[in-house]
This record gives structure tokens, sequence and C-alpha cells, in this order.
């Protein structure tokens, strides 16, 4: 099995986390009266929203300043989860630890913007919704600026194509961190996922369904920029549709055609946030793709790993457990710390730990970089 961050994408152009975080706090961007944000061509008014991030930004900033701890490059990962906290704190869910610095935040956000007109200013509009508009500019700015994922060659996916020819290898499970739709473009009729036919141009998430005919299963444990929310009006149950045209999907379709199911948001289903990850793992789509995570490492005993940052405290656990507990697991990490250091958690947890030397292996390459040669060794 595979675990893939971000990084498997920047060959082929795809933005990183920290310019989607430039581009979020300082590029045009324009909001619709449906809701929606999308990229302005023309220079525009800053929105409210991105007056807020800034805030909230440098409120983290400070927050390091006054600690002990180091001070870190602030992505928008980081600004939603201070938001998803927020409002899990607002909605009954308190962190004990961060609970001053959040309220700091919530009760200065109504002053951080201008008055609104002569007579009102911004401080008598309840804050809730700004931080709401903001989650949703994030997720919406994420989905945008990975809709080129669309169009863009895709390079250094090679090692797909050696694994394809091996009859020694007969299944691979790939657990994607990512938005992006490169692993599928480049894939295509290789590859099975928990979708089925629900009507021309969509297909509609069963989590009983998979095609083991295929070699290749992709399981997106971060959602998808083409992944929609639906209502089963007749069981009335909530679902995920997947549109082969999703680039400004209405939803119009399920009408025309009579269907049982309505969209309920516009926005792509794609989870972000900082620590924050794993408390939407028990839940809705997620909880199943997580569930696909735990049940791969049960039955298989080779995790091979690549372009991961090690952040996300969910998916570390899991495999600490995995590591710790099973006899027979091996973590390989196609990582090339000649131009980019081994991650902390790896140090930390497996490095420096002797009961877990002898099921680590580094390969020093990208996955761009490799080919079977280099992992066939370790998998037979």
């Amino acid at each position: 099995m595979f675990l893939f961050g971000s990084g498997i994408s920047y060959s082929s152009g795809m933005p990183n986390v920290n310019e989607i975080t430039n581009s979020i706090l300082n590029d045009s961007w324009r909001k619709a009266k449906n809701g929606i944000y999308f990229e302005s061509p023309e220079k525009s008014e800053v929105l409210d929203e991105q007056k807020f991030l800034k805030f909230v930004k440098n409120e983290i900033k400070n927050s390091f300043s006054d600690t002990r701890s180091p001070s870190q490059h602030i992505t928008y990962e980081d600004l939603y989860s201070i938001l998803q906290q927020i409002d899990e704190s607002l909605g009954g869910i308190s962190n004990c630890a961060t609970s001053a610095f959040l309220y700091n935040i919530y009760r200065n956000a109504r002053y951080i913007l201008p008055r609104q007109d002569n007579e009102r200013p911004y401080s008598s509009c309840h804050p809730d919704m700004l931080f709401y508009s903001s989650k949703n500019f994030i997720s919406w700015a994420v989905a945008s600026l990975l809709k080129k994922s669309k169009t863009v060659e895709i390079q250094g996916f090679n090692l797909f194509d050696e694994i394809s020819n091996c009859s020694e290898i007969s299944d691979i499970d790939i657990f994607s961190l990512n938005h992006d739709l490169l692993i599928e473009r480049y894939l295509k009729d290789r590859l099975g996922m928990n979708f089925k036919y629900l009507l021309d141009g969509i297909e509609i998430f069963d989590n009983k369904y998979i095609d083991r005919t295929k070699k290749f299963h992709l399981y997106k444990l971060h959602g998808s920029i083409n992944w929609f929310t639906v209502l089963d009006q007749e069981k009335k149950i909530y679902n995920i549709i997947k549109p082969k045209d999703y680039i400004g999907f209405s939803g119009i379709e399920l009408y025309k055609n009579k269907t049982n199911y309505k969209l309920i948001n516009p926005e792509p289903q794609i989870l972000t946030g900082s620590t924050v990850k794993e408390h939407i793992y028990s839940f809705g789509i997620y909880f199943y793709m997580f569930n696909k995570f735990h049940n791969s490492l049960d039955k298989k005993n080779i995790l091979i790993a690549s372009g991961y940052g090690w952040n996300d405290a969910g998916i570390n656990r899991r495999i600490l457990h995995w590591l710790q507990y099973y006899p027979n697991s091996k973590l390989i990490l196609l990582h090339d710390s000649r131009n980019s250091p081994i991650p902390d958690f790896i140090n930390f947890h497996i490095c420096s730990n002797c009961l877990m030397e002898h099921k680590f292996i580094h390969v020093n390459k990208w996955f761009k970089d490799c080919h079977l040669d280099d992992i066939l060794a370790y998998i037979r």
C-alpha cells in the first residue's frame, strides 16, 4: 500500500501549501451572490475574509513569540484550524489549553474591519458569520487553485507504469491526502474507487463497492475537489457524488434526471486544517476512508510513503500503532534527504527508536525519481 501527500504533485506544477496560503491571503478574489469564491483576473478590493485571516495569522505569530516554541511558517491549514476550533467551542466542545487564545480572536474579530457604512460599524455584526465565511473562502480557494489539475501535464508517476507491468504485484491500495485529481487522471481505467454508476457523468459513493478487477485502488482520506454532498430525499440520508464535469457543478443534472438526490452544499468536499482533521475521521465519508486505511494496514505488511509532511496526527498515530503492534509491518519512506530533512515525526518516533530500526527503510529518492528496482527488493 502507498500513502501519498501533496509532494508527489509538485513536479506536475501543482501549488504547494505555502503558495496556496499566499494566494488566499494576497491575491485578488471575488465573492459571488451564491457564496462561491473565485479568482479575479483584475485587481479587486481585499475581501473581509482576507483581512480577518491576516489578523488570525498575526495572532498566531504573536503566540509563538510569547512562548518558547519556535516560530513556524503559518499556512492556510493553520488558519482553518483556528476557525474550526472556535466553531467547535461555540458548539460546546472547548479546548481548555487554547480557550483563552481562541476567545481573544473571537472577541476582537468584530473590531478589525472598517465601518460598513456611515451609520453602523462592523462591530454591531455578529462575528460568527465572518468565521463561517472565512472557512468557506479557504475551501473554495483551495479547490479553485487545484482545479488546474484537470489540464496540467502529469510528471513523475512513471513508477505506476512499472508496477502495472509487474506480475509479482497484483493488488495496490493507494491512500492519498491530496485533493487534486492527478492520480485519477494518470491511472484512468487501471484504477478502482468506491464509486459506482448513478447516471451518465455522475457516480455515487458506495462503501461496499470496489472493482477488484483493477490492480490499483484509490482512497482519498482528505476528500477531493470533485466530491459533492447530496441528500437522498427518499431515505433521508447524506451521500457523496462524483460528477465528471465538476467545474461549476450546480446539481441541476440530478433534478433534470428526476433522481432522489439533491445537492446540499455547492462547495467541494475537502478536509483541511492542521490538528483538527482527526476530529472528522469519525464522520461522513471521511469515516469510511479512514476505516479503509485501518483495514488495509490490518491486512498488509508494507506501507510505502512519499510526499507526506507527517503533520496529520490521526494518520501518524495509526501508522505508529501498526508498526508497534504488528510484527511484520514495514515502513518504506521515499524521501530525498539531500534537499529536504527527514520529517520530525519520523526522526523522533521511528529513527530514534531502537525497536523500530528493523521496520523502517529509507530510500533516498522522491517517488518521481524511483523505479521498481528501488523498492522490489524490500517487498519480496
